[in-house]
């Protein structure tokens, strides 16, 4: 097949024929050129969905860096949700900040008393609560990337 394709090409270039792809364009129809626009136009928001989900994988792993640093220096749990207020890119600071809202979320129900069992005493917060919010961060961090 290749040798055909060569050959052909040989031939028409021997007979003075111009094949280059401008003039190629330019001697097609009308119907061929409007789909050769649309092919460039698709390409073009290709490359640039391509290049954008490049930057932003980028950044997300800068910014996942920073605050597992900052996560790894602070004792404080308050100081930490501050700190990942500010790496709004950061998959790892938007699961801590969900994780963190439902258990300050729990407690200050707790405290008001709305999620007293029958004995009068709130529920504690389980580890099968935080690894459900754990997971459900986790799963929207992903839908998101």
């Amino acid at each position: 097949m290749r040798f055909l394709l060569i050959s052909f090409l040989a031939q028409l270039a021997a007979e003075g024929v111009d094949t280059s792809i401008l003039t190629i364009i330019q001697r097609s129809g009308i119907v061929a050129k409007g789909v050769l626009i649309l092919l460039l136009f698709f390409s073009i928001v290709s490359w640039a969905i391509i290049a954008d989900k490049y930057f932003s994988f980028r950044r997300a792993r800068g910014q996942n860096g920073h605050f597992y640093r900052i996560f790894r220096k602070t004792s404080s749990l308050t100081e930490l949700a501050s700190a990942a207020g500010r790496w709004r890119h950061s998959p790892f600071a938007k699961m801590f900040l969900i994780v963190y809202n439902e258990v300050t979320h729990h407690m200050h129900s707790d405290a008001a008393g709305s999620a007293a069992t029958i004995k009068g005493m709130p529920p504690p917060i389980t580890h099968e609560r935080i690894d459900r919010a754990v997971s459900k961060a986790g799963l929207s961090e992903a839908s998101a990337l």
